[in-house]
C-alpha cells in the first residue's frame, strides 16, 4: 500500500499487487473546492499527487523541499499556483509531521485559502498530532494502515481502505 521506496521490491520474487489509497481518498472529498489544487510537498509524492489531480481533474502543484545544514527545511513552489486556492498535499507518510505542516505554512504564506493533507500511512511519533493542532493544516485524511494514535485530533479524519485490501486478495 503505498510502498514509501519502491525499490525494496527489486529483490522479491513472489508476486506482489502494488496498491494506492489515493482512489480512497479521492472519494473521501464530498465536495472539491471550485478553486483548488492538489500539492506534492516535494519530490517523493509527485505520483502519488498527480494520481490524485487526475482522479480529481483538478491542477497540480509541485513544491521543491530542502533540508539545510541547521536541519530546517526550505520550500519553493516549483509548478502551480496557490494563491487563493484551497490546497490538498498528498504524500505517503505523516510521521513527525514537520515536512506536511511547514507545507502547509508556506502554502499559507503564497495565499493558499485553506490546506488539507491526504496520507497513507499515520505513524504519529511523539509530538506530531501537537504539530499539527499548531498548523495550518484544517484536516488531515489517513487510511487505517496503521493503527490511530492514542492522543488524537479533531483535524484526523480516518478513511477505510479494507475494501480495497479485501478486492486485492480475492484477485490473487
Amino acid at each position: 500500500m503505498d510502498i514509501h521506496q519502491p525499490s525494496v521490491l527489486q529483490g522479491c520474487s513472489l508476486p506482489v499487487s502494488l496498491l494506492s489509497a489515493i482512489p480512497v481518498f479521492a472519494d473521501s472529498l464530498l465536495s472539491v473546492h471550485p478553486e483548488s489544487v492538489i500539492v506534492a510537498p516535494d519530490q517523493g509524492a509527485v505520483e502519488k499527487a498527480c494520481h490524485m489531480a487526475d482522479l480529481l481533474k483538478i491542477p497540480l502543484a509541485i513544491m521543491h523541499k530542502q533540508r539545510m545544514a541547521d536541519h530546517s527545511l526550505l520550500f519553493e513552489l516549483v509548478s502551480g499556483c496557490v494563491k487563493g486556492k484551497a490546497c490538498y498535499l498528498v504524500d505517503d507518510i505523516y510521521d513527525s509531521g514537520r515536512t506536511l505542516c511547514l507545507a502547509a505554512g508556506f502554502l499559507k504564506q503564497l495565499g493558499a485559502c485553506q490546506v488539507e493533507a491526504f496520507v497513507t500511512h499515520g505513524i504519529f511519533s511523539q509530538g506530531s498530532v501537537e504539530r499539527l493542532n499548531r498548523s495550518a493544516i484544517s484536516r488531515l485524511t489517513v487510511s487505517n494502515s496503521l493503527p490511530r494514535p492514542d492522543s488524537t485530533s479533531a483535524k484526523i479524519y480516518g478513511v477505510d481502505i479494507s475494501p480495497l485490501l479485501a478486492k486485492a486478495l480475492y484477485r490473487s
